[in-house]
């Protein structure tokens, strides 16, 4: 059985810190924007369904 290689052999302990903060805090930022952009469309919609009362 061949061993495996692996990618991460050259890699420093630090750089995979950063590398695994950025990933994490770039999902969560990513996910944020998805909501805020999902109850923007969501508050519209509302909007246009239900006629202002004068």
């Amino acid at each position: 059985m061949k061993p495996r290689i692996s990618a991460w052999r050259g890699v420093s302990l630090i750089m995979r810190g950063a590398l695994a903060f950025y990933t994490v805090t770039g999902i969560i930022y990513s996910e944020g924007a998805l909501a805020i952009t999902h109850f923007s469309f969501a508050a519209e919609w509302l909007q246009a369904s239900h006629p202002k009362r004068v």
